[in-house]
This record gives C-alpha cells, sequence and structure tokens, in this order.
C-alpha cells in the first residue's frame, strides 16, 4: 500500500474533517474526536487514537493503522456496544478527552473522557458494568468494577437501573441471542502469574498493582519500598494496639485493630516484588543492586522518620512522643511471635520494643549529628586562635586552652573563621583532596558500620524476643539470614546517609570561606550610584527616614511661620491625584503597548515600579518611596509611613484585651455565638455609659457664666439588672477604653502640634460615642440617610447628597466630621473637630451606625494611627511630600530636558497619589452600589466554596519560615517552634468550641506552652538584649499582626460586608485551621529575630574600623532591607552589653531601641510571610473593578513582587555561599511541602486512594504550580496556551473565552456551578444538579467527591 493509497484509507476510516457532522455519526460533543468502537476514540484532525484507560469493550469490525490497515473481525455486540457508549458519552457530557501520559499496545497513548467537572466516563462504565477491566487496568478500576459488581448482585428485584445498566443488559442481550442464550467473555487470572502464562486466553488480571509490571515486578522500587513500610509500621501499631486492648478486655476495639493489622498484611501482600533480599541479589547486576537498594532505602525512612520525629517532639511532650515508635517496635515483636494475640508475652514484647527504639535513636542520632568535619592540624590551630582571643588570654595558658577547648566544641565553622588570621588559607587547608578522601573513608566506613550493627542488633533484638515471648523456636539458619540481610541493608542505609552529610561539610566550609572574605561589592543593588551620592553629600552616611521626616517638617514650618507674618512664600503645587497630571494610556491598545515596553511592571509592586520610573536620577525620590513604604531596595533606613500606621494601631488594639478574653469577663450566654457574644457586651457598654457613666458627669457654675464639668461619684441604683450583675468586668473593660482614648487624643494632639493645627479638647465617653457608619445600609437608603441630615442639622440636599456620596464610597470615611474634609487632602477624623456634629448622639441614626463597641475601637485606632501616619510623613495637604517633589523635578533637570522632566516628575506624582489613595482604601472606587455589594457577596461566596484547604496550600510558605536565618539560630529556637505549633493546634481546638458554642472563650493548654516558651526564651541567656521579648503573642501583637487588615480573611482577599458576614468570615477562618496557622507561621519567625539581629548586629561590630568582608556586608545589607537604623542599633547594642546589674537604659534609649525592634521585627516578618498591600503589589490589585479576577491572589502577586525577586538574587549569587545554599534548599523544600500539601488535599477530598484524574507526572507539575516559585506568572505558564495542568473542554468561540479569560475569575466557578444548577433542573438531568449542588455548598463544597456517589442518572 503507497502513502497516496494509506492517506485515503484512513481519511475513509477515520472521516474528513470538512465532513465530521455528515460522515461521522459517532462524533464526541462539538469535538473532533469520534468512537471507533466502545474502548477507542480517533481525531478526525490529526488521525492520532487513544484507547481509554483500563477496560476493554466489545471490537467492532475496522482496520489497524497499527497493523499496516489490516482488517480485523469484530465481535458479536461490538457495533451495539460502540453506540451505546456513544450515546451516553453525549447525553451525560463526557466530551473532554484527556490523555493520562500512559501507553497502550503498539505505542498508542491512554486516555479517558471526563465531563465538565473532571469525572471520568471509565470509572463510571467501569462502576456499572458497562465496560470490563483488562491487563491495563489498576487496582482502583478493579476495585470499581468489582464494587459494581457487588453492588448489582445486592440491587432489590425491580429497582430502577441507570442509562449505563440499561445499556450494558441490552448489550448482553445482543451477546445472548448470538449464541443462544448463552453469554461468552473472556476470563480474568487471578494474578500476573496467571495471565502471562497464557495471555490469548485471559482480558486481564483481577490482582494487580497498576506500579508492577507483567512479571509483578515494581516499576518504582523507592515508592514500593516506602508503601511497604509504612504498611508494616501501621500493622506494628496495630498489633500493639489489639494486644493491649486484649489485656484489657476491650473486645470491640480489640476486634477493630485485628481488623486494621488484617488490612495492613493484605496490602503487603499486594504490593509488587522488590528483590531485597541481599542473598538472592545478583551483585553483578546493575538494575537488581540499585533496584534492592533503592527498595530497602524506602522501605527503612518511615520507621526512621517516626522516631526521628518523637526525637523531636520529645522536649514538647515530656518524652511521651517516644512512645509512638516504642509501641511500633513492640507491635512488630509480637507479630513475628507464634500464636493467639492472648498467648504472646506482652512485657517481652515491650521491653523489645524499648530496646529497639533505643538503637534506632542512638544510631541516628550518629547520622544526623556529626562531628565537625576538621583536620587535626586544622583543629589544634583554631584551639590555639581562641585561646589567646581576650575571651581567655587573661587566664593561665594551661586554663585558657583547657577553655578554649571547650568552647572550640561549640562554634559553628563561620564563628571558628572569625577567631584564626588567615581565615581562606585555614579554609583551603580543610578542603584538601587528600584530607577530603581520608575524612570520606573515614565516615563512610563509620557510618557504615555503625547503622549495619544498629539495623543487626534490632533484627536480634526482635527475634530473641520472639523466641522468648511465645512458641517460637530458635532457627539458627532464620536468624543468620535475617541479620545478614541486616547488615547489608543497615550499611546501605548508612553509607546513604554519609554521602550527604558529608557533602554538605564540605559546602559548609566553603560557605564558611566565602563568608571571611573581603567584601566584593556583591550586595551593591540598583541603588547605589544614589547612595554613593547621598553619602558625600551627608558626610558619608545615609540620613535616617526619621532625618528625612524632621527636615521636610522643619522647611514646612518655616514656611508656615512666614506666612504668617506677611511673607510671600513658594507654595509647592499640590499633589496631583486627578488623570490630568500626566500623558496615560486611555485605549486597551495603548495599555497593551505601554505593557509589552516594560511587562515586569505587572508583577512589580506599585512603590517599586514608581522608584524605578527615574533610572537612578532623583535621590529624592527614593526617599519619597523609602519613606512611605518601599518593601524592596530600600536605601534609606528607619520606621517608613506604611509601617508606622501598622505599629501605632497595634500600639493602640494592645491597650485593650483581645475581644475574646473581654467578652470572656463577662456573664454572657454559653449559647451566643462570637458575633453574639461581641453585640452582648457591646449592648451592656451603651447602657452603662447611659445609665452611669453619662449621669455621673455634671455641669458645675464658676464664677459668672462660667461651667466646668465635674464627676462625681458612679450610681448604679438606675443600671438595668444585667447591667449591674457584670459591674467589675464593665469597669476593667471602660478603664481601658479611657486609657485607649487618652492615649489617640494626645497622640494626635502631638501630631496637630507638628502641623501648626490647633489641639483637640477631651469629649466626655467618646469610646462609647464614637460610632463608625454602616455603609451598606446607607448606600441601600441613600434617600432616608440624606433626608435626616438636611432635617437634623439645616443643611440643603445638595450638600446633605454630598455628604451621603462621601461617606458611601470613600472607605476612610468612618464619621461625619470626615465626610466634610474628603476634598481636602489627607484625613482628619472626628474627634479632632469643634465636635458639633455628634451624629452617635441623634437616636434617629442609630440604624446609620455601627453599635458594636469593639469594632468602632478598631476602626478609630485604624483612623487616628491612619491621620497621625499621613501628617507626619505627607504633611497636612501632603505639604511635606510636595516640597520634596520640586527637588525631585530639579535632580531631574540635571539629565533631562525640561519638558522631558515636568512630564516625568506629573507621572511620579500621579503615580504616588494612586497609591496613597489605595492605602486608604479610595483607589477607583466603585459607583454603582448594586455591582459593588454584588462583587462582595460573590467574592464570599466563593472564599466559603473554595478555601476550606485553605490550611493545607499554605503549607509551602512553612519553607519561607526560616529563609536568611543563621544555621546556629534556627536551632537554638527548635523547641520554640514546637511548643508554638501544639499551641497553634489548642489554639485551633479552642477556637472548635467557641464556635460550635460548647464553650466560652478559654486558654487551655496553651497556657502551659506559652509558659514553658517563656521559660525558653530566658533560659541560659544572661544578655538582656536576648529577652526582650518572652511573650511571643505579645510580640505577635505588638507588631501588628493581630490586627483585622493582618488577619487571614484580608490576606487571602476578604471584602467586610456586614456584620454577619464578618463573624461567619472569622469563624470559617478560624475553623479551617487558617488563623492559628497563620499565627504560629508569624510566631515561628517573630522567634527567631532576636536571636537573627544580634547574631548580625555583632558581626558588624566586629569588623567596625576595618574593611567589610562578605559576611558583614551582607548583616548590613539585611539591616538596610529590614529598614534597621545599623548606626543607632549598634550603639544601643553596645549599651546593653555593657550595663551591670541592677543597670538599666535610660527610658529615652529603652523607648528607641524598643521602637526600631519592632520596626525590624514587623519587617523581618513580612520577608518571609508577604502581608499584601497597595504598596508591595501591582497597582491594579487594588482596584476594586478588578477584585474578581484578583481574588485569591492577593498573596501570590506580593510574594512575586517582594520575596522571589529576593530569592533569584540569592540564587544568582548576589549573597553569601551560605545564603546561597540556603536558597536552594528553601526553594527545594517548598517543593516538597507543596507535593505534601497537594497529596493531602487529595486524600482530603477523594479517600486514601487519592486523586484519581492526575497522572504522577501532572501531580509533579501541579506542585510546581502550587509551589509559589512560579509567582503569578503560574496562571499564564498553566494556561491553556501554554503548559495546562488540565484539559480544556471548551467548544466554540464563546466557551473559549469564559474558560480561558472569565474562567481566571475564582468566582467564575460558583457562576458556573449556579448556571449548571439550574441547566440541570430545567433539562431533568438529575445527575447533573446533584452534583453542582454539592460543589456549591460552603465549606463542604471541596469534600462532594465524599459526600455523594454520583451515578450520571
Amino acid at each position: 500500500m503507497d502513502a497516496q493509497e494509506e492517506a485515503t484509507l484512513e481519511s475513509i476510516l477515520l472521516g474528513d474533517n470538512t465532513e465530521v457532522e455528515q460522515r461521522n455519526p459517532l462524533a464526541i460533543g462539538n469535538t473532533t474526536w469520534s468512537f471507533l468502537d466502545g474502548d477507542t476514540v480517533a481525531d478526525s484532525t490529526t488521525g492520532e487514537s487513544v484507547r481509554l484507560r483500563g477496560i476493554n469493550t466489545l471490537e467492532t469490525s475496522k482496520h489497524i493503522k497499527e497493523l499496516g490497515y489490516a482488517f480485523k473481525e469484530g465481535e458479536v455486540g461490538g457495533d451495539a456496544s460502540t453506540s451505546h457508549i456513544w450515546a451516553l458519552a453525549n447525553k451525560h457530557g463526557f466530551t473532554n478527552v484527556v490523555k493520562t501520559g500512559e501507553e497502550g499496545f503498539h505505542g498508542r497513548p491512554m486516555g479517558d473522557l471526563l465531563n465538565e467537572e473532571g469525572y471520568s466516563f471509565v470509572d463510571t462504565m467501569l462502576r456499572s458494568g458497562l465496560a470490563s477491566p483488562w491487563h491495563f487496568s489498576s487496582a482502583d478500576d478493579l476495585e470499581l468494577a468489582n464494587w459494581g459488581s457487588a453492588a448489582e448482585a445486592g440491587r432489590p428485584q425491580g429497582a430502577p437501573k441507570s442509562d449505563f445498566e440499561e445499556a450494558r443488559d441490552s448489550i448482553a442481550a445482543v451477546q445472548e441471542e448470538h449464541y443462544n442464550g448463552l453469554p461468552i467473555q473472556k476470563m480474568m487470572a487471578f494474578n500476573a502469574e496467571e495471565y502471562n502464562s497464557n495471555p490469548d486466553l485471559f482480558m486481564g488480571m483481577k490482582n494487580k498493582n497498576m506500579e508492577a509490571d507483567y512479571e509483578g515486578k515494581s516499576r518504582t522500587p523507592f515508592g514500593t519500598g516506602w508503601d511497604v513500610g509504612f504498611a508494616t509500621l501501621y500493622k506494628g501499631l496495630n498489633t500493639f494496639g489489639q494486644a493491649a486492648s486484649n489485656r484489657l478486655g476491650a473486645s470491640q476495639t480489640e476486634a477493630s485493630f485485628a481488623a486494621d493489622a488484617t488490612r495492613n498484611q493484605m496490602y503487603i501482600d499486594s504490593q509488587p516484588t522488590v528483590k531485597m533480599d541481599v542473598t538472592a541479589i545478583d551483585w553483578a547486576s546493575y538494575d537488581e543492586v540499585t533496584t534492592g537498594m533503592m527498595g530497602m532505602l524506602g522501605t527503612s525512612l518511615p520507621f526512621m522518620a517516626t522516631t526521628m520525629a518523637g526525637m523531636a517532639a520529645a522536649p514538647v511532650t515530656a518524652g511521651a512522643s517516644m512512645s509512638v515508635p516504642v509501641a511500633m517496635y513492640s507491635g512488630m515483636v509480637l507479630d513475628s511471635m507464634e500464636g493467639q494475640i492472648e498467648d504472646k508475652n506482652m512485657g517481652v514484647a515491650v521491653a523489645a520494643g524499648v530496646g529497639m527504639t533505643v538503637l534506632d535513636r542512638l544510631g541516628l542520632k550518629g547520622l544526623v549529628t556529626p562531628k565537625l568535619m576538621i583536620t587535626d592540624a586544622g583543629r589544634k590551630e583554631a584551639i590555639e586562635a581562641i585561646s589567646r582571643h581576650e575571651l581567655f588570654n587573661k587566664m593561665p595558658r594551661d586554663q585558657a586552652v583547657k577553655a578554649a577547648s571547650e568552647y572550640y566544641l561549640t562554634q559553628s565553622k563561620k564563628q571558628l573563621l572569625s577567631f584564626v588570621g588567615d581565615a581562606k588559607a585555614f579554609g583551603a587547608s580543610q578542603l584538601q583532596r587528600s584530607e577530603l578522601f581520608k575524612e570520606g573513608v573515614r565516615r563512610l566506613g563509620k557510618s557504615t558500620t555503625s547503622e549495619g550493627v544498629t539495623e543487626a542488633m534490632q533484627e536480634l533484638t526482635q527475634y530473641t524476643a520472639a523466641v522468648i515471648g511465645s512458641e517460637k523456636e530458635w532457627d539458627f539458619d532464620e536468624i543468620q539470614h535475617s541479620m545478614t540481610n541486616a547488615i547489608v541493608a543497615g550499611g546501605l542505609m548508612g553509607g546513604g546517609f554519609a554521602a550527604p552529610g558529608f557533602g554538605m561539610e564540605i559546602g559548609g566550609w566553603k560557605a564558611a570561606v566565602d563568608f571571611s572574605l573581603n567584601d566584593d561589592g556583591r550586595f551593591d543593588g540598583i541603588n547605589k550610584p544614589i547612595e554613593d551620592r547621598v553619602k558625600s553629600e551627608n558626610n558619608g552616611v545615609v540620613p535616617t527616614i526619621d532625618k528625612i521626616k524632621l527636615d521636610s517638617q522643619k522647611a514646612e514650618t518655616k514656611d508656615r511661620e512666614a506666612r504668617a507674618k506677611g511673607f510671600e512664600v513658594d507654595t509647592p503645587e499640590h499633589i496631583s491625584v486627578g488623570g490630568d497630571a500626566h500623558t496615560k494610556p486611555s485605549t486597551t491598545i495603548e495599555h497593551i503597548w505601554a505593557f509589552t515596553k516594560n511587562p515586569k511592571v505587572a508583577v512589580r509592586g506599585a512603590i517599586d515600579n514608581t522608584s524605578r520610573k527615574a533610572n537612578g536620577l532623583s535621590p529624592t525620590l527614593i526617599k519619597i518611596t523609602d519613606m512611605i513604604g518601599s518593601t524592596r531596595n530600600r536605601l534609606f533606613p528607619g520606621r517608613n509611613m506604611d509601617t508606622t500606621q501598622r505599629l501605632r494601631v497595634a500600639e493602640f488594639e494592645g491597650m485593650l484585651r483581645e475581644s475574646e478574653a473581654i467578652e470572656a469577663s463577662f456573664n454572657a450566654p454559653r449559647t451566643l455565638s462570637s458575633a453574639g457574644r461581641s453585640e452582648f457586651v457591646s449592648d451592656l457598654a451603651d447602657r452603662f455609659m447611659k445609665q452611669v457613666l453619662r449621669p455621673s458627669i455634671v455641669n458645675k457654675k464658676v464664677g459668672s457664666g462660667f461651667t466646668v464639668k465635674e464627676s462625681k461619684a458612679l450610681d448604679w441604683s438606675k443600671a438595668d439588672a444585667d447591667v449591674v450583675a457584670n459591674k467589675e468586668a464593665l469597669l476593667a473593660f471602660d478603664k481601658e477604653l479611657q486609657a485607649l482614648s487618652d492615649s489617640i487624643l494626645q497622640t494626635t494632639n502631638a501630631t496637630r502640634e507638628i502641623t501648626g493645627e490647633e489641639a483637640v479638647g477631651k469629649l466626655d465617653n467618646w469610646a462609647y460615642r464614637h460610632k463608625s457608619f454602616r455603609r451598606e445600609y446607607i448606600a441601600k437608603n441613600r434617600d432616608r440617610f440624606s433626608a435626616l441630615l438636611s432635617k437634623e442639622y439645616g443643611m440643603t440636599k445638595a450638600v446633605a447628597d454630598e455628604l451621603t456620596d462621601n461617606i458611601i464610597n470613600n472607605e476612610s470615611v468612618s464619621t461625619l466630621s470626615e465626610a466634610f474634609d474628603i476634598t481636602k487632602g489627607g484625613v482628619n477624623p472626628s474627634f479632632q473637630k469643634t465636635r458639633k456634629l455628634h451624629i452617635s448622639d441623634r437616636a434617629v441614626f442609630k440604624d446609620f451606625l455601627e453599635q458594636n463597641i469593639f469594632k468602632n475601637m478598631a476602626d478609630a485606632s485604624r483612623e487616628a494611627a491612619r491621620f497621625q501616619a499621613h501628617r507626619e510623613f505627607l504633611g497636612k495637604d501632603n505639604a511635606n511630600i510636595n516640597r520634596m517633589f520640586q527637588d525631585v523635578h530639579s535632580e531631574l533637570l540635571e539629565s533631562m530636558e525640561p519638558e522631558a522632566a515636568l512630564k516625568l516628575v506629573n507621572e511620579l506624582k500621579y503615580d504616588v497619589g494612586n497609591i496613597i489613595n489605595a492605602e486608604s482604601g479610595n483607589y477607583k472606587p466603585i459607583q454603582n452600589q448594586f455591582i459593588k455589594q454584588f462583587q462582595k457577596y460573590l467574592t464570599m461566596l466563593t472564599t466559603l466554596q473554595s478555601l476550606s484547604m485553605a490550611a493545607a496550600s499554605s503549607m509551602p510558605e512553612m519553607a519561607m519560615i526560616v529563609e536568611g536565618v543563621p544555621r546556629e539560630v534556627i536551632v537554638k529556637n527548635a523547641a520554640t517552634s514546637g511548643y508554638l505549633f501544639g499551641g497553634a493546634v489548642g489554639a485551633y481546638l479552642r477556637n472548635l468550641q467557641v464556635i460550635s458554642r460548647t464553650s466560652k472563650p478559654r486558654e487551655n493548654m496553651e497556657t502551659y506552652l506559652d509558659k514553658k516558651i517563656s521559660e525558653l526564651r530566658t533560659k541560659d541567656n544572661n544578655d538582656p538584649r536576648f529577652v526582650l521579648y518572652t511573650d511571643l503573642k505579645k510580640m505577635l501583637r505588638d507588631t501588628g499582626f493581630k490586627s483585622q487588615e493582618t488577619g487571614a480573611a484580608t490576606t487571602t482577599g476578604v471584602q467586610d460586608t456586614n456584620e454577619m458576614t464578618r463573624g461567619i468570615a472569622d469563624a470559617f477562618f478560624k475553623a479551617n485551621f487558617l488563623h492559628d496557622q497563620q499565627d504560629m507561621h508569624r510566631m515561628m519567625r517573630l522567634s527567631f529575630f532576636n536571636d537573627f539581629l544580634i547574631s548580625k548586629l555583632d558581626l558588624i561590630q566586629r569588623h567596625e574600623g576595618s574593611n567589610d568582608t562578605v559576611g558583614s556586608a551582607e548583616a548590613k545589607m539585611m539591616m538596610r532591607e529590614l529598614g534597621i537604623p545599623t548606626g543607632l542599633m549598634l550603639d544601643l547594642s553596645k549599651k546593653l552589653k555593657n550595663l551591670k546589674e541592677g543597670e538599666s537604659l535610660s527610658p529615652q534609649d529603652a523607648a528607641l531601641y524598643k521602637r526600631e525592634f519592632l520596626n525590624g521585627a514587623t519587617n523581618f516578618v513580612n520577608q518571609a510571610i508577604p502581608l499584601p498591600n497597595a504598596m508591595n503589589r501591582p497597582l491594579y490589585y487594588s482596584d476594586p473593578h478588578f477584585v474578581m479576577l484578583t481574588q485569591f491572589n492577593g498573596f501570590t502577586s506580593t510574594f512575586t513582587a517582594n520575596q522571589l525577586p529576593r530569592l533569584w538574587d540569592q540564587l544568582k549569587g548576589n549573597s553569601s555561599k551560605g545564603l546561597q545554599y540556603g536558597t536552594v534548599a528553601a526553594m527545594s523544600n517548598m517543593l516538597l511541602l507543596a507535593f505534601i500539601s497537594q497529596g493531602l488535599k487529595d486524600e482530603l477530598k477523594y479517600g486514601e486512594d487519592g486523586n484519581p484524574y492526575l497522572t504522577d507526572a501532572q501531580k509533579v507539575q501541579r506542585a510546581i504550580y502550587s509551589s509559589g516559585l512560579l509567582g503569578t506568572t503560574e496562571r499564564v505558564i498553566g494556561s491553556n496556551f501554554l503548559f495546562p495542568l488540565y484539559g480544556s473542554d471548551s467548544y466554540g468561540a464563546g466557551d473559549f473565552v469564559w474558560e480561558n479569560v472569565a474562567g481566571e475569575a475564582a468566582a467564575s466557578s460558583t457562576v458556573s456551578k449556579m448556571y449548571n444548577m439550574i441547566s440541570g433542573a430545567i433539562e431533568s438531568d438529575g445527575a447533573k444538579f446533584e452534583r453542582n449542588f454539592y460543589a456549591s455548598l460552603p465549606i463542604i463544597g471541596p469534600f462532594k467527591y465524599r459526600l455523594q456517589n454520583y451515578k450520571w442518572e
């Protein structure tokens, strides 16, 4: 057959693409795919055919392409089978052809058909019996077929059948008619061995593991070993549980453990074979040796991991965690004993289990804590250098050497090199090839021998205990064989661990040497030219943000005083926030063109994008961006506006106990929800103010016409009974509220003094009377609210309407006074006015005002902090920053033409204005209230549907917690991290009780763990710098990470709508563990900061007066990136170190140290765990018009703009080698944790069998996508245009646009589910309605696979 004939025949067989509708009646949906027979589909465009995986159906007569188009006779019923299957696939929407990545006979790809929800056509056919399994079937396929057969056998007579079951019976009838009523079908072989004996006789195997080849051998020996190891581990625990239950007489529990142990053994027996018997391995065969070694490694690791986990948790659990490996080994001993469980000696088994655990612990300790790799000559040289250091040189010589020898054992490689004279030469001497070879051989021999002996002793202990504790008889040949295998396997394991450990030691010395080299400029950032210019203008010093801010304030004060005296002063042009400041893209084409010129703007933070526009021509521009809130490439150290605002909110909110603690002090009914308790306390507080506080303040006449306010004793006699019943709680709460009010007033007046504004007087009971607006309610009742303003305040309708619109559309407006000031630039909180607009005192406005006192105080704190920060950094009406832009313009004129300089400075003003608006929540607000509220509710519903497993998805960020932290700091605080994990679990359990209303808020084991953490952080720390914060929860609050703006709801993009949704969001993120997980991650990071800071300051101090090394230059760079003024902190650190017993810093110095410490700690956390805001991510993420597209991407966008560039810079070598190696480890761990987190989610969603729709390769692809390492570019890389994880099922242009444009919005899935539910109901498609209904359920939607067994009826 020539090529032309072949093409013609193929066209006839597969159908011509231009006539597919007319010539191919078996087309799949509106695609180019069609059925060739029931288990094979083909693409009429490419000619490619795909075999449906795991099934076999009756064959139709056809020409086989892979056999040169030879004709093959079909089977009886083949045409009927194909027709039924085609009809069912189209009827139930199984029209998306996907490939599994595996190949069948003739190299033909295998695949499946999925419906719009991703469900499998193959699974459905197997479950209904419409198709049979065959030799390519997996264990899951066989289980589905067996499950279907069992369900059919148990079907009640006359019960209705599904479409698939009706089709199955119809096909069987056709077959039986042809064979006179006798059904004819190939048999299933029992296993691989029987199938291989006669493949033509069998259609497949009953018992087959998908990881096995046709001979039953494992395709993945490590994976098989891992599975067998875990199954053996579980069997040991279950056997121990069975024996313990037997001794306790708990027969039902015993039976349950016994059944689980039996299932474990059945699972082990079902696994593919891996030749791990060292006496049977062909040691001349590379494949057998490597396969055996991988299997041994996989089998051993679960046991090692269990013991290591027990060892790690031992400090937290007081050693109780070691009971797990003891139980595991005891169960294995019991399993190896002969006889019934009641006849086996439990005491002997436990004793042996303890012995095996001790052996394991000793072996592991040797593996994971190897001796420092250093030559004898190097050790002597290091001790000699240490003994002559100022720490020991005043001692007698012999004592100095002895003390130095002990001190030497506590030092890292970097620390040792700091003592020797020539660090480079010393490090090189440790890396000589001859020395490395000797050290490698020594370590390999020691590890191999140690682990081999450990394994052999464990095997001997287990066997001996089995003989002593049961009727088992000693068999010397058996124990000799077992110990031989144990010695070889243990030796291989030990050698395997020694190799990477040896490599790490070599890397450690290279990193230590690099750390000690002279600085080579690798840390010079993009602002290096500006840094040099600034230093030359400031006597070699980079000024702090505080100095920049103070200079700007002084200049404005000078001009203000001059204007007051009648002098003419140039007024800087007001910062432009409108649309006419510069020529900006106004059409879609112009936006696309602007993006193509610089696509990085789409992933950089808003501040970063702005600072780069001047290309290093303006130092003042960098001053402005650093001062406002830069997070990358910082130059000017100190607290910026963003951090100042956040820490001031924390300072204010810290004056009140946490709301849960306050609520718990009141006698609230236990059945109240979290929101209900808050309302209960708010109502009591309001009545307390009106019934007790207000009557205690009276006006007293003084002199002629003057009155003063005077307080008298509180009178509780006229108060409601429940108010009196909560007297103590109310008085305690009132004391905190008064302190907060006084602090806000005092700090606000101090700020107003700086800007020359009049001080504000104190308002009685302000904390109770300050009430924010309920915007949603006002928007729904706009006309009524506006009419009330006109009536109550005598305003014109136009003024009232304008005020109402300002309140509705501006998120920063919390009070009526602010609404008057909103167009004047900056913010002006209500307590700063003459206070004639007390809207909360007028009962007619009650429905329009927030009544929750906790919400009102949180709003007041944010309002005051924002006002103070804006006034301090921007000036009144942005005067300070406008003045600085004059300097920017002057600097640009030095290198640019006047027209270009003016255009650029206006563009920069426009950008900064937008950033300030976005930071205040006023960037491009949505005017249509219906759209605004619909969007908020839709995104909230999408959150509840989609983020049930958000805590699992957040696991990769754990790898970033230790990023950039020295190893010795990590080790020192490892136990603290363990306690924090325990505390998070305790908090989670407590929160579940509170949410379920089974208890009032209270602390349980958290109190104990907090105490242990405090003890741990003060133990053996005599340096006063190490104990600034022993209470990590307080540190978390003081750094601003307990406020609403940094909570789980905010970081995931949830928008507030009203009291109800606030309560729902709070309960949701507590119930799914994300709330406590986020707190845990941040506290873990904070636990490192104190030691991190001190280590860097000490390193910088050691090199004062000399050239910087790589290590000290990196430390300075890290301080700069954290916004810490190095010179100031270094001076304070020296003072602290030199304090004598009983001495302390002056109040001023102590306040300074704490101020900059908290500044650095806040940035230290944000460096690792992104906190999205308007400045550190692209500006369009702050545009509410794009919320639907950006939902759930706030965290990723911030990580992309800040953390990822830093990681890649460090990976490229813009760091020390140690930090570079640490970056590789962090990124690797992110991938590993992503794989684990996705596996955990699969198990939660699908059960222990995991995700049935992804191949192993696709799971790796998914792990890469979910690790965060691709950032927001994952949305492009993983799109249908490049490397999609899931295939596209779009038909036509409309579907394509929806899937690839609207489909990028998380909320589109919510809309799709609603649409499909409606269409399912209209079309009477019960299966479609049912699956979309379950998928739409909030919170439990992701678990729809476990909720319903879909039948596609």
